[in-house]
């Protein structure tokens, strides 16, 4: 999936940010599970009923991640997993939570970068680990413009999985008969002859924070076994 040094700081049991305190190898847990989650892929688009004009739902050029306009928070958040300090949880592929204020401007919820989020109901679905009738109507910001103090102005554009269907066909296989259950393996390159204990003791360790999050995010939908 991906090489990495898995002797990095940032791959520490605790880790910290500017505003907080981490435990349980999140800044490990956000990389690996984003990049884990990109089996799936985000490519996905919807067509408008009336004019049949599709939008994509991704904004760059790989279709791997949800546009910065798309609202998508989390539905089964995972902070407190990880920090006694609660921050805003969005998908962990892209997106943001945004807050629709009275005067019709929007606000974007900020999170930390890479730290553990968990998956919107949008996310589920393609995962195949939602039915339709359990993903919510959301929105996706078009025509952004900055008015300072973290406010944007934007054409606010109905996003709803009908619309996603018509574009794009059902998610197939279904929800009730996609792969739920998955095995992790970690493979470690040593210096010598000698396999170094203490990397596959930190291996071992991030790979129960990865299945504890992946159970977490997913309201225990998913089920990630480390290999042994």
């Amino acid at each position: 999936m991906r090489p990495i040094w898995v002797g990095m700081s940032r791959f520490d049991e605790v880790v910290a940010d500017r505003s907080r305190e981490y435990g349980g190898h999140a800044f490990a847990v956000g990389l690996l599970a984003h990049e884990l989650t990109h089996r799936w892929g985000m490519g996905l688009e919807q067509m408008e009923p009336a004019s049949g004009e599709r939008w994509p739902l991704s904004s760059d050029a790989c279709q791997c991640h949800w546009s910065a306009g798309l609202h998508l928070p989390a539905a089964f958040p995972v902070a407190s997993l990880f920090t006694s300090q609660p921050y805003p949880e969005s998908s962990l592929m892209g997106g943001h939570s945004y807050r629709e204020e009275a005067d019709g401007t929007f606000t974007r919820e900020e999170k930390p970068y890479l730290t553990p989020a968990g998956f919107s109901w949008l996310d589920l679905y393609a995962m195949g680990l939602a039915r339709p009738e359990e993903v919510p109507d959301t929105f996706l910001l078009a025509d952004i413009e900055s008015l300072g103090d973290g406010r944007l102005a934007a054409r606010k554009v109905p996003v709803t999985l009908e619309r996603i269907v018509a574009a794009m066909g059902p998610r197939n296989p279904s929800a009730s008969e996609a792969q739920r259950e998955f095995k992790l393996s970690i493979y470690l390159m040593h210096r010598g002859k000698e396999p170094d204990a203490a990397a596959v003791q930190r291996a071992e360790s991030i790979a129960r924070s990865l299945a504890a999050f992946f159970d977490a995010a997913t309201g225990s939908r998913l089920k990630l076994t480390p290999a042994h």
